[in-house]
């Protein structure tokens, strides 16, 4: 029995002292970024012969858990519902028998019912002034949007069709790596004004923010301006020696200060122009 007892505090000691030689202060995990109901998150962990990790994601509602895929120390989860997550990064060391987890809260309210009121101007039809729902319970919510032209198969539809076009056809219907909108605020602002150069179709984007839980949602809202056909928009010549960036905005109208791979995000210049870029690792 003796002999026993003493085997097991051997092995103790050596699960214990193995232990103790893995060192995990210096690993970092973070969310990295948000793209509506996408999440981006990173680590610092390299893998090697001895040293590896993983991303889970585990639902409060379910009590399910799963493994989501390694982008090279990122990770991209979609959250299709509202309710409580946990993200975990598991550390492991397999020579040393060591391990840890690393883990992040989140917490995806409900926005409720949002919508966007717009109407032209009694004296010009293309003069609009919109207006976001409000929500006057809430001083985290900031406000954000973005105006859009279409493109050759929106302008295709009946007017019918068009104007019941959901977020979903148009997210996947539109080119967003060779466009950029017409109209990009980068403060919150919920009631604005935007007097359109062209007759014709175009869709707006209505964002809301909670910056104090991190999280935000967004809808599309097709509008036709005039109910004419819209015309050729001429372009001032740009000389490219007399641009310079000003700033970087994400697809929420947020200026960024540091640009995470496999984004998108719009980079304006000092002239008003707009162009939109996907930043590579």
């Amino acid at each position: 029995m003796k002999k026993l007892l003493l085997i097991l505090l051997m092995s103790f000691v050596a699960i214990a002292s193995k232990a103790q030689k893995c060192n995990f202060s210096g690993i970092k995990f973070v969310k990295a970024g948000q793209d509506g109901q996408n999440w981006y998150f990173q680590t610092n962990m390299g893998s090697d012969s001895c040293w590896g990790y993983n991303f889970e994601v585990y639902d409060y509602q379910t009590g399910d858990s799963s493994i989501s895929e390694d982008l090279g120390g990122y990770t991209r989860v979609t959250f299709y519902e509202k309710g409580k997550y946990q993200m975990r990064l598991n550390v492991f060391n397999i020579c040393l028998g060591c391990d840890t987890t690393f883990i992040l809260e989140i917490n995806l309210i409900i926005f409720g019912d949002i919508d966007l009121r717009y109407a032209p101007s009694s004296d010009n039809c293309k003069t609009y002034r919109f207006e976001q729902t409000e929500f006057p319970s809430s001083s985290c919510i900031e406000y954000y949007h973005s105006i859009w032209n279409t493109n050759e198969w929106m302008d295709s539809l009946s007017d019918e069709n068009f104007e019941n076009l959901n977020d979903s056809i148009i997210t996947a219907s539109y080119d967003w790596n060779n466009e950029t909108p017409v109209e990009y605020n980068s403060t919150s602002k919920r009631v604005f004004f935007h007097e359109f150069i062209d007759s014709g179709r175009y869709f707006v984007i209505s964002a809301y923010y909670d910056r104090c839980n991190d999280i935000d949602t967004m809808m599309f809202t097709p509008i036709t301006v005039c109910k004419e056909k819209k015309t050729n928009n001429i372009q001032p010549i740009i000389l490219p020696a007399d641009l310079k960036i000003i700033g970087y905005y994400d697809m929420t109208g947020r200026q960024v200060y540091y640009l995470q791979p496999n984004q998108i995000y719009i980079e304006v210049y000092n002239n008003g122009t707009r162009r939109k870029i996907l930043k590579r690792q």
